[in-house]
């Protein structure tokens, strides 16, 4: 299960860098994204149906796990890329 979280978790960071986000590559099932506002960035977020945890001023973690669907990573990718102009750090 958790070569599923981990592969869930790549695909995203791969997801949010192609829409235009700086995020690291995952090593676990947690991504770290870098955001103009964390506070904004995770409340727009939240409202689409995207949880994740600002972590710092500037940056989002979120995290893979045995809730998180196939369907889920491509609605929150798509919600990352529908954001970009207004949440990805310049």
């Amino acid at each position: 299960r958790l070569a599923d979280d981990h592969a869930r978790a790549q695909r995203l960071a791969e997801g949010v860098r192609a829409a235009g986000y700086t995020a690291q590559t995952p090593q676990t099932n947690m991504l770290y994204v870098n955001v103009r506002d964390g506070i904004a960035a995770e409340k727009q977020l939240d409202e689409a149906g995207v949880r994740c945890l600002h972590v710092s001023n500037t940056s989002l973690r979120l995290v893979t796990h045995i809730d998180v669907t196939d369907a889920g990573i491509d609605h929150a990718i798509a919600t990352f890329d529908r954001l970009a102009d207004t949440l990805a750090a310049g």
